[in-house]
């Protein structure tokens, strides 16, 4: 009963250190040169989105962009689509 009770309290120690957990989200970070850079234009598109700016948040946005959304069995939206859809979005909320 020891050995079990020690076995346990071991495995519970061992399953509270991230250590692989950050090693894996440092890589991801680390791989791509733009990360800070592409960080920093996510979370201001996502403040705009908030302040229901469209302009600034065009602004940000390529015109090439590819929009994906949520929606099963959506398709690939384009820029025009896109801006559509945050108009929409922004008339409803």
């Amino acid at each position: 009963m020891k050995k079990l009770l020690l076995f346990f309290t071991l495995c519970m120690f061992t399953s509270c250190n991230n250590t692989a957990v950050k090693k894996i989200t440092d890589s991801l970070s680390n791989s791509n040169p733009d990360y800070a850079k592409n960080l920093a234009t996510a979370k201001k598109l996502f403040e705009l989105h908030g302040e229901e700016d469209i302009d600034a948040q065009l602004a940000l946005v390529s015109k090439d962009i590819e929009s994906n959304t949520s929606v099963y069995g959506s398709e690939t939206s384009n820029y025009d689509q896109y801006v559509a859809m945050l108009k929409g979005y922004h008339a409803a909320f």
